[in-house]
């Protein structure tokens, strides 16, 4: 009985202190939890939609992925003031609730071993003691969750609205959804907290005379409430004009402000793109304005002229823009190709037919030059200067380079193998000639006479055996050498 009333008393003058406590939140907290999330992204996620209607099924997923490719660049999220107060007093809450929950459990605690009878009294007066000490540390953790500055007693504390980055979740970049919740705020918050997004975006699908009504909602996890729902309506085989419209009215609820946006296609594509001096990655390049001012817009890549401009854009307006860098010309190449009309491309990309004119960049290049029935050959172009350089395709053998490659090494490898078989018998008919001659000279018997001549015929068509494998195999290595450096 004892344990429950203090229970009760505690949890009681915390609920009678809670609207006091909300409105007076700290400033300092607010400050402090501003900074800490100032370095962090605001992370949206969007979850596959669900549906009681099994013919719904075909577009639960395809919404949502149709809305994620949409926005793969997003402004940078302006909370509003109200929710950022909001959201600041609900974390002052619920450190006190924590704070006061703890401070009465302790105090149960406290009372369960005041009241055991069958405590020896020793101990009970050692346990009440242990038992004090922390209900005493319990209840300066609630004092300092709930001081007061008394000036300010009553009164919200003025906060900005709060600007972070934001981006998607990171799941997406792997082909991934978020799996639908079940209905409720509790489980969207069991969903928010293990995907780590501030916003998770839901949707239910439901059939209404052959079509699709799409409710659309987001839940807050800072506020851990609803922030929008919104009703939308498309075909079953077409949902492309509902993603994009959710995919719209998302990005600006996520901006929180009026805002410009400009896309920009760049060519070269690999060119770095500098908008009001930061640079903007991605595909597409998409930047955001705030204010109605010019935006410095600032393009370069190496070979190319430096592009600088400006664009004045109305908070609303969605303008695409093309910008293409002029090709720094620092000389240029005459390609002369026979046969003409030879197809030409430099590093991959395609030029036009020869004859023709390179420009040169101050980069070196590979040209290629091919044409039907001939073998493509490739020159490495000087980096400036004006030269000409002439190119003659040989009718193609069918084997291509690394045929050709191939060939040559194995013609000459064939003749390096008759050279070293030959050797032997070289060195065997030069040894039975000295034995034959040496017996003629000792014995001068005429049958060593005519066995040294035929000895004689043997070695020299042996040594001339290896001395043409020698300069055959000479001739195929310096030709495999040759075909290997075209």
């Amino acid at each position: 009985m004892i344990r429950n009333a203090s229970t009760i008393l505690i949890l009681a003058s915390i609920a009678l202190a809670a609207p006091a406590l909300v409105a007076q939140a700290s400033t300092a907290q607010t400050q402090s939890t501003s900074s800490a999330k100032a370095t962090t992204a605001w992370v949206l996620g969007i979850a596959s939609f669900s549906s009681p209607d099994e013919a719904a099924s075909q577009i639960l997923d395809t919404i949502p992925r149709l809305v994620v490719s949409r926005l793969k660049v997003l402004p940078t999220r302006q909370t509003p003031a109200a929710d950022t107060a909001e959201a600041a007093s609900l974390t002052e809450l619920r450190a006190r609730f924590t704070a006061g929950a703890d401070l009465a459990a302790k105090l149960d605690a406290r009372a369960s071993s005041f009241l055991d009878p069958a405590m020896d009294p020793n101990a009970r007066k050692s346990g009440i003691d242990a038992a004090d000490k922390l209900v005493a540390a319990s209840a300066e953790k609630l004092s300092a969750a709930t001081a007061e500055d008394p000036g300010k007693a009553g009164l919200a504390p003025a906060v900005a609205p709060a600007i972070r980055e934001t981006k998607l979740w990171d799941g997406y970049a792997k082909g991934q959804l978020i799996a639908a919740p079940a209905e409720g705020l509790a489980e969207r918050a069991k969903a928010a907290k293990s995907a780590s997004v501030d916003l998770l975006a839901t949707g239910v699908v439901t059939l209404s005379s052959g079509y699709a009504k799409v409710v659309f909602s987001g839940y807050d996890s800072a506020l851990d409430r609803e922030v929008f729902s919104w009703k939308f309506f498309c075909s079953l085989d077409d949902p492309d004009p509902v993603a994009s419209e959710i995919a719209d009215r998302l990005e600006r609820w996520v901006a929180g402000r009026d805002f410009a946006r400009l896309e920009l296609a760049l060519q070269p594509t690999q060119a770095e793109l500098l908008v009001e001096g930061k640079a903007v990655m991605g595909n597409p390049r998409v930047a955001y304005a705030y204010d109605a001012r010019p935006l410095r817009i600032e393009a370069s890549a190496p070979g190319f002229e430096t592009l600088e401009s400006s664009v004045t854009l109305e908070l609303g307006e969605r303008r695409n823009l093309e910008l293409s860098l002029r090709v720094l010309s620092t000389g240029q190449v005459a390609l002369d190709v026979d046969p003409i009309d030879s197809s030409v491309s430099l590093d991959s990309m395609p030029m036009g037919k020869a004859p023709l004119t390179i420009p040169l960049d101050g980069n070196r290049a590979i040209v290629s030059v091919s044409a039907p029935g001939r073998e493509t050959q490739n020159r490495v172009l000087p980096a400036s200067g004006d030269s000409s350089i002439s190119i003659k395709l040989d009718p193609s053998d069918g084997l291509g380079p690394s045929g050709r490659i191939s060939a040559a090494k194995d013609r000459f490898f064939s003749s390096f193998g008759l050279f070293m078989v030959s050797i032997p018998f070289s060195t065997l008919s030069a040894s039975v000639y000295n034995i034959y001659t040496d017996s003629y000279y000792r014995s001068a018997s005429e049958g060593m006479y005519n066995a040294r001549n035929v000895s004689i015929g043997v070695m020299a068509a042996a040594l001339a055996t290896t001395g043409v494998t020698l300069c055959l195999a000479g001739l195929r290595l310096v030709k495999y050498l040759k075909v290997a450096r075209q």
